[in-house]
Parts: C-alpha cells; structure tokens; sequence
C-alpha cells in the first residue's frame, strides 16, 4: 500500500517528491520484517526461549524486546498513542528515508497489530481507542492471520498513511485531503481488482488474498518504479532452526540485508544496512525516552 498511496503524492507535487524516494521508503519499510535483528516474530520468540532457558532476560534480547514494542507496535498502548508517536518522528525527520520508512512499518502495524477483540471492523474512531497487542508475544495467539489486508484494515491504514504522507511531500492540508481522497480510491480499487482475479465470487484466505493484492498493486505503482523483489522470508526459524542459539553478528545481518535486496555489492548492502540500524537506534531511544525512561538507550555499541 505504502507504493499506491506514495504514488498519488508524487503526482499531486509534479514531482518534487519523487519516485525515488517512494521506492526507498517502502524499501526500508520492508526491511525490518527481513531480517531476525529486527523482525518481531523472531524477537519475540528470542525473549521468550532465553527466558525460559536461564530465568534471566540477556540484554540482546530485552533490546529486542524494545525493537518489537517501537517498530511493530507490539506495545499495549492504544492505536492513538502508536499513531501520535510515529507522526512525531517523521514531522522531525521528513527527510531521512531509512527513519520514515521504518516509522511507515509501524504506523501500518498499529492498525494491524491492534487487538480488535470481537469487532472485526471497527471505524476509525474506534480502531484508534484499541490496544495493540504487547510483545513479546504480540498476536502470536492469533497467528499471521492479523497481517494480512482486509477491506477494513486498507480504508484505516490509508488515513494513518495520507496524514503522514502530506507531511513528507511538503503539501498544505487541503491538497493533503484530495490526494489522500485520490490514494483512497486507488488502494480500493487495487483490494476490488484482487479480490476479482483468479476467483471471483469465493472466499479468500487472508495469506491468498495478500499474494493477489501485491501482484496487482504493482499496476498502481509509480510509472516505472523500482519493484522489490520477492520479500525474502526465508529466515533461520528462532526455536528450530540450526543457528537457533547462536548470538546475532553484524555478518549474518549483511548476509540477510544482501538476500533481502538480492544485492551482490557488498559496500552497497552495508551502506543500506548501517543506515537502516541508525534509523532503528533512533527510532527506539525516541520509544525509550517517551516510555521506558529507566532503560538504558540504544546505541552502536548495544545494538544487537
């Protein structure tokens, strides 16, 4: 969604705020599912094994913890707070694509990741009174099912996404409110069309419907923007897998960022990954400072 909804901005500025911005931020807003230091599955399940393996939370991990309550909005506070938040960051930082982005990742996960309970399709209003669930665990009780696009979740997202969007692209509010009008009917027309493609008139699982919906967003993309390829997902699992117990190094996550990007340069998978961690370190300490005053902060040398 990020693409569509990026794509109308770029036209409402004649091109001032451009495609190639557009591409990076959804590239960094990808980026933390893509690799384990940041993704929230594998954070959590990290905290979880090493607190039931010793009884005491390593450092690494309760680092993790705060990348999963900063940048997945796996927290307990309500839609509003994560919202209020992640708006704040980007009004300070509208320039910097790796903070914007990843914001972007969390502004998206703060509908998706909101614990709807026994309404399923709330309004606005009502999404944004609603707690998010709390990591570690986060919706592993629900399992993937919460990520995945539903009518309701694309109409939320795409308010949270104009408002933010407006303020990167430098536009007054009521250009704001038509773009955001114009983005709105794009994001719903690509939903429709998947819906229609290949099965029309059945049911759809949420996992099937997200495939679709990727394909055919690509139509509303920016004319020739840059596509990500196939998200890389093919992480070591954090309880099963080999490597399991072995300490995350700065080596294994150039080898994800490099598979994430599919890039062989490895000055350019470095350059992309430390500014990706920078944004990260911000984005937490900004978290720190706002709700866990008592935590010591992040930084190059506590980062993983």
């Amino acid at each position: 969604m990020l693409n569509i909804v990026g794509n109308q901005y770029v036209q409402a500025t004649g091109g001032k705020f451009t495609k190639a911005r557009v591409d990076n931020i959804v590239k960094y807003s990808q980026f933390v599912d893509e690799i384990r230091l940041f993704d929230g599955y594998d954070s959590g399940a990290n905290y979880l094994k090493a607190k039931n393996n010793t009884g005491k939370i390593p450092d690494s991990a309760e680092i993790r913890k705060v990348y999963q309550e900063s940048i997945h909005a796996l927290n307990g506070h309500t839609v509003q707070e994560n919202v209020d938040f992640y708006t704040g960051l980007i009004k300070t930082h509208p320039k910097d694509d790796a903070i914007v982005g990843i914001v972007m990742h969390g502004l998206v996960d703060s509908v998706f990741h909101a614990d709807k309970g026994g309404n399923k399709e709330p309004t606005f209003d009502q999404l944004m009174k609603m707690y998010t669930y709390p990591a570690p665990l986060g919706h592993a009780k629900e399992s993937s099912e919460v990520d995945y696009i539903s009518e309701n979740n694309r109409a939320n997202v795409n308010v949270v996404l104009g408002d933010v969007y407006g303020i990167i692209a430098g536009i007054s509010s009521e250009r704001n409110q038509s773009t955001a009008n114009l983005a709105e009917a794009a994001t719903q027309s690509a939903l429709s069309v998947a819906k229609e493609t290949g099965r029309p008139n059945e049911e759809w699982s949420g996992a099937d419907l997200e495939k679709n919906f990727d394909k055919v967003a690509k139509s509303y993309y920016p004319p020739k923007a840059k596509e990500l390829m196939p998200e890389n997902h093919h992480l070591p699992d954090p309880i099963l897998g080999p490597d399991a117990n072995k300490p995350l190094t700065y080596f294994d996550l150039i080898n994800e960022t490099a598979g994430y990007l599919h890039e062989t340069n490895p000055t350019k998978t470095a350059e992309f990954l430390n500014k990706g961690i920078e944004a990260a370190i911000t984005i937490s300490n900004q978290y720190i400072e706002q709700y866990h005053n008592n935590t010591p902060k992040i930084g190059w040398d506590r980062f993983v």
